[in-house]
């Protein structure tokens, strides 16, 4: 990232994963928005960015990010997730969902 500062937005959400797995939730939040302003079409990055705006205390915002995913026609639910994102470490995964979870996802 450092030596070319035109990677692609998935470096930037990737990064935000594991500031988000560290609790680390401002950078993360950074980081995710980031991804956004280069790729606004990145459902991904908003998922995550949900998560970390709940974990951060911030459900207005995080609201807004699982919005933005359902009005891009995208009908997510943490029954969903759970069985799709690649989080093998089950702590992680909760974590992840708890966050969804707060932000007003709902399991079915």
């Amino acid at each position: 990232m450092l030596l070319n500062p035109n990677y692609p937005h998935i470096y930037l959400i990737i990064r935000g994963e594991v500031y988000f797995n560290l609790h680390a939730y401002d950078d993360a939040i950074r980081d995710f928005e980031s991804a956004l302003a280069r790729n606004p079409e990145a459902q991904e990055a908003r998922l995550w960015l949900a998560a970390a705006y709940a974990h951060a205390d911030d459900i207005d915002s995080a609201n807004w990010q699982l919005e933005s995913i359902r009005h891009a026609g995208i009908n997510l639910t943490l029954n969903y997730i759970e069985n799709v994102v690649p989080l093998n470490d089950p702590v992680q995964l909760n974590h992840f969902l708890s966050g969804l979870n707060k932000a007003g996802l709902e399991v079915r």
